[in-house]
């Protein structure tokens, strides 16, 4: 650990990693997981294995089967306890199967132990060889005997107390001392003749020291008389050692037990002094702490009372475990910058945590004291200033409201509860005050309030004024619309105590701006939206499918002969005629679609996510067949229209609502160009596809040749190792102009013009360099999967390939796993089956991916050595939802378990999902809920820090 005192930017620091490298004990660094990530020569030496042995495991591998378990828990309780450090001997084993008795200490080293570690906390060990020591034991207990005879002559009591807890020997001088003879005691727990305050203090002192006895503590005997018998303990624990049967005896410890009842009666009558001071401390109004190195030392009633506990319970405590959490933050702060040397003021406020859960509000003053032992003392007094706050908060919520007193006022605690409301909230809601008190404020509000009660809501959790319109309910249930302002209301220190929430009648305003939106927004003729409502809904429609990838279309539909109706059976005939078309369109559609009347006989058609050209000709059918039957007009005068539609595509057609609308008008006048009564779809999206195919294959050739496709690593996760086992290879194309285009897009072009071949090549070679590279950074057990496309396959060379590949990166067989999709297992060609087995031959893993989605059969999995099944996405994404999915997992896991096949979940990105599919027995995982694909350097960090994001999830 640094001195915190030295300058960190000094030269003269000690070299530790040489003193750790060249230490002649063997040195162990590893996480709270036990994996080892650092080991000197020293411990390889001792376990008689390489460093690249050792890292990347639990260290208690290496421990002998009957330590090991007693190793974990106690490294279980050192991580969660107070205890900092662990010593106890224990037996490992080396590479030839030896027992190698050490000595092992284990210690937690934290962020606090220095100011260049990484924020985590790991347990640093140290291993020491005492084989020879352990010879020597048997010796010992020979010379025990000799011992015996000695501590017998002792004048001071003596006991030899085996792992039980039962006396094992006993000398004169303590038989005299508790008035029992020898053969009383020997064979007795040691408890039996302790009061029960020494019991209590016996099982502290074994505790805290974790069964290691190493220093002097009080005891209270209990004499043969009934009397207490005062003693000083003076222990030495006993080491473990083997027993007869081959089993390990707990040693227990050795003890020479002093007489100090005379003593302690001294100091006795000096506490009844002291209590005498107690008494007149805990007379004070105010209350007084004792805080030693951060723990109360003393506490009087009245600090006791604050809080709502006693002294006693107060004592032993933490002072930061009396303050409210919310201020726990500040006093830390406090505490920083006091040791950065600042200047505070000794006066400040805090609430302290009263035992009800309720809070106290104190001002404290604060003065330091030197302790003789040199550590740091502070005597605290408390005034509770709770009441006096209360009274001031009170005054600030009924000056909130007085303020607002002509409007409607609602009051709220800070979680919406309800406390006050005035008048004018009965007038405008119709609820009394004793209808509303204490209930939620949300009660209120209308069910479907929409996104000004969602806005509202938010502004409250985050502490902030809110102003807007509200749509609320009357206890009539009759729904109005209120004006609201939402004011936070808060302590002296910023906390929140209420809510003032002034509402003012809006309903009349809002009915008139709804007339006079509906105007602006609908035809008054039809009471179809209009070109205004109709460009909106185009632009939101263009941004929303834009965000989801999806396309969009835009229908303009012209009637044909409309004027010459109009001109022969006049206006309202023709306005009549035009509410039938709108009526008839209506039912051609979804009831998500938009039908809008631009202008005269215009009309247009949206179709949000149309799906296929052929869904969308079959709309314009229906629409085409629609306005080809009779309409009954004017009295029941029979007349036929038809109509021309042009069809715009997003993105094809236009990127923008303008756009759209000007080329499905193109395209509309071009089908009356066409002969009128049909549809025409827009033509330049033909030539803008063909030319836009072209750019993309020439720069994917130009890419294949610069090297612009890059291989990133997606982590597959093992649950049960709770580590990164692999990395999928994902290839990645950032195109210098158009970004990051997506693989799905790129690849099927790719096998069209004969260039998969060359981008499968350089993403195995890559992923397989990138592998090695692992294996010699010293992360050996890592596989890395690389998918590969069917016409790969087919031509017959690919095992050739990976065998090339394997010998050029130096990549072991075992190392690599090639994923093929189901749809290649289909095709009967012997082909398939040579490049297959000769993949498996090589050692190389078969993994079918996306399992599940296409034809595959029992069959084919005993046709070729498959050794994984990967599930396919869309059915880890809904298998908590859909029963189909969920079965269909189910089905495959149990499957592949019979067939002795591993499964890897792709797509996990819940930790529900998890939590199924590891009740399900799932082997591996991969998803965005682990880590997404990264690049080469960014996956190798991953690999060389603590898996806490992995741990977090899995463990």
């Amino acid at each position: 650990m640094r001195d915190r005192g030295a300058d960190p930017t000094s030269g003269d620091r000690p070299d530790f990693a040489a003193v750790f490298a060249q230490s002649g004990e063997g040195l162990l660094v590893c996480g709270l997981d036990g994996v080892a990530v650092a080991a000197n020569r020293a411990f390889c030496d001792l376990v008689g294995r390489s460093r690249g042995e050792v890292l990347g495991r639990p260290f208690t591998d290496f421990v002998e089967g009957r330590d090991r378990v007693a190793l974990v828990q106690r490294l279980d309780r050192l991580r969660s306890g107070p205890l900092r450090v662990l010593r106890r001997d224990t037996r490992f084993v080396n590479a030839r199967g030896h027992v190698v008795w050490t000595a092992l200490s284990v210690s937690l080293v934290g962020p606090e132990d220095g100011d260049d570690g990484d924020g985590r906390e790991y347990f640093g060990i140290q291993v020491r060889d005492i084989s020879d020591a352990k010879q020597l034991e048997q010796m010992l207990l020979d010379s025990e005997r000799r011992h015996r005879t000695i501590f017998s002559a002792l004048s001071e009591g003596f006991a030899q107390v085996d792992g039980d807890g039962r006396i094992v020997e006993v000398n004169d001088a303590l038989c005299g001392m508790l008035g029992v003879g020898r053969p009383d005691i020997v064979g007795r727990p040691l408890t039996q003749f302790l009061t029960g305050e020494g019991a209590a203090t016996l099982a502290i002192e074994l505790d805290r020291r974790d069964g290691l006895m190493d220093r002097a503590f009080g005891l209270s005997f209990r004499h043969a008389e009934g009397r207490e018998v005062l003693t000083q303990v003076y222990p030495a624990g006993l080491a473990d050692r083997l027993g007869a049967s081959g089993g390990t005896v707990t040693g227990g410890f050795i003890a020479v037990i002093v007489d100090t009842t005379e003593r302690s009666l001294a100091e006795r009558s000096l506490a009844a002094s002291e209590e005498r001071y107690r008494t007149l401390v805990d007379s004070m109004q105010d209350g007084l702490l004792q805080v030693r190195d951060g723990r109360l030392e003393f506490a009087n009633e009245a600090a006791a009372r604050m809080v709502g506990s006693t002294p006693a319970a107060l004592v032993g405590r933490t002072f930061m475990s009396m303050v409210a959490p919310e201020d726990q933050p500040m006093l830390a702060d406090r505490y920083e910058r006091r040791l950065r040397g600042e200047v505070l003021p000794k006066e400040y406020e805090a609430r302290l945590l009263r035992a009800d859960g309720s809070r106290a509000v104190v001002n404290l003053h604060t003065a330091q004291t030197g302790a003789r032992d040199g550590g740091r003392m502070h005597i605290t007094t408390m005034k509770d200033v709770t009441e006096r706050k209360r009274i001031e908060d009170e005054l600030r919520k009924l000056s909130s409201a007085l303020d607002q007193s002509a409007a409607a006022v609602v009051i709220t605690d800070a979680r919406g509860i309800i406390e006050y409301v005035n008048d004018r909230f009965t007038k405008l809601t119709g609820w009394d005050a004793a209808d509303v008190l204490g209930r939620p404020a949300e009660f209120l509000a209308d069910p479907d309030g929409g996104p000004e009660a969602d806005a509202m809501a938010k502004a409250m959790q985050q502490g902030r004024l809110w102003k807007g319109e509200a749509r609320c309910r009357r206890k009539t249930g009759e729904v109005y619309w209120e004006h609201t302002s939402i004011a936070p209301v808060r302590d002296a220190r910023g906390g929140i105590t209420h809510y003032v929430a002034v509402k003012e009648d809006i309903t009349r305003r809002k009915e008139s701006e709804a007339r006079v939106w509906q105007q602006a927004n609908y035809d008054a003729v039809t009471a179809l939206p209009n070109r205004v409502l109709f460009q909106d809904r185009l632009a939101q429609s263009v941004t929303r499918a834009r965000r989801r990838d999806e396309r969009l279309c835009v229908m303009f539909i012209d009637l044909d002969r409309f004027k010459y109706v109009n001109d022969t059976l006049g206006h309202e005939a023709g306005d009549e005629l035009l509410r039938e078309v709108g009526v008839r369109l209506a039912t051609c559609v979804r009831e998500s679609d938009t039908v809008a009347r631009l202008a005269g006989d215009e009309f247009t058609v949206l179709l949000p996510d149309p799906g296929a050209d052929k869904d969308i000709t079959a709309v314009a059918v229906r629409i085409l067949e629609a306005l080809r039957e009779r309409f009954l007009i004017a009295g029941g005068r029979e007349v036929f229209v038809g109509g021309s539609i042009g069809v715009a595509l997003f993105p094809q057609d236009g990127e923008d609502a303008g756009t759209l609308l000007k080329n499905a008008d193109t395209a509309m006048y071009r089908a009356k160009e066409n002969g009128r009564n049909t549809y025409q779809f827009y033509t330049a999206e033909m030539n803008a596809e063909a030319v836009n195919r072209l750019m993309l294959e020439t720069d994917l050739r130009r890419a294949v040749e610069q090297g612009e496709l890059v291989v990133h690593f997606q982590p597959v996760v093992d649950a049960a190792a709770r580590a990164v086992t692999g990395a999928e290879a994902l290839v990645r194309w950032r195109h210098p102009q158009r970004g990051l285009v997506a693989p799905g897009e790129f690849l099927p072009i790719a096998e069209e013009i004969g260039l998969i071949q060359d981008i499968g090549r350089m993403v195995l070679r890559t992923a397989c360099a990138e592998a090695a590279a692992w294996r010699a950074a010293g992360f050996e057990g890592l596989t890395v999967s690389v998918n590969i496309a069917d016409r790969q396959v087919t031509t017959g060379r690919l095992h050739v390939v990976v065998n090339e590949v394997l010998a050029e990166t130096g990549l072991p067989a075992e190392a690599l796993a090639v994923e093929v999709g189901e749809s290649l297992l289909v095709r009967d060609l012997p082909i398939i089956d040579e490049v297959l087995g000769g993949i498996s031959a090589q050692g190389v893993k078969l993994v079918i991916d996306d399992f599940g989605t296409g034809y595959s059969s029992l069959q084919h999995l005993r046709r070729f050595p498959f050794r994984t099944l990967k599930l396919d996405r869309s059915f880890v994404r809904d298998v908590l939802q859909d029963a189909e999915d969920k079965v269909l997992v189910e089905t495959v896991i149990a499957m592949a378990r019979k067939l002795g096949l591993s499964v890897v979940a792709e797509g996990v990105e819940t930790a529900a999902q998890l939590d199924w599919l590891l009740g399900q027995y799932c082997d591996l995982f991969q998803g965005f809920l682990f880590g997404r694909p990264l690049p080469p350097e960014e996956f190798r960090a991953l690999l060389g820090r603590p898996l806490r994001e992995v741990e977090a999830v899995i463990g």
